[in-house]
């Protein structure tokens, strides 16, 4: 109860996927971030997606993709402008479920507090690419 208290008390939204009658996922939304932070600034009209979990008997059927195609495309008609989502490196298979969405990579990102303080450190290539890639499309 703590756990949902604490994202419900920051404005997040619980999304729940399911399968005819089966739930079989969950995955939290907040807007704007914490306090607009997530590894970098977050605007008022961007979303952070955090704590998703699909629940291990429906794993591998490509649930999260779609679950967050869906949960874009509802912020995108509501009007914010982009959705992040940090996943761990040893997370292979989040990191499969990525290429499945309608979103891309912008950057590798090491978060670590110290002295009370979240540090975030951006690999320069991986980030500097994407600047690159961003500014071709925007042309």
């Amino acid at each position: 109860l703590r756990f949902l208290r604490s994202f419900f008390d920051r404005g997040a939204h619980l999304w729940i996927a399911r399968l005819e009658s089966d739930v079989v996922g969950v995955q939290w939304t907040i807007v704007g971030g914490f306090n607009g932070f997530y590894s970098m600034p977050i605007s008022k009209n961007e979303i952070i997606v955090c704590a998703v979990e699909v629940f291990f008997a429906f794993r591998g059927r490509g649930i999260w993709p779609a679950m967050i195609n869906l949960v874009n495309a509802y912020h995108k008609k509501q009007g914010f402008a982009r959705s992040y989502v940090k996943v761990k490196l040893w997370n292979k298979a989040s990191l499969r479920s990525i290429g499945k969405t309608n979103g891309r990579r912008i950057g590798t990102v090491r978060t670590f507090s110290m002295c009370s303080k979240d540090i975030s450190l951006w690999d320069r290539t991986s980030l500097g690419e994407s600047i690159e890639i961003n500014a071709r499309r925007e042309l």
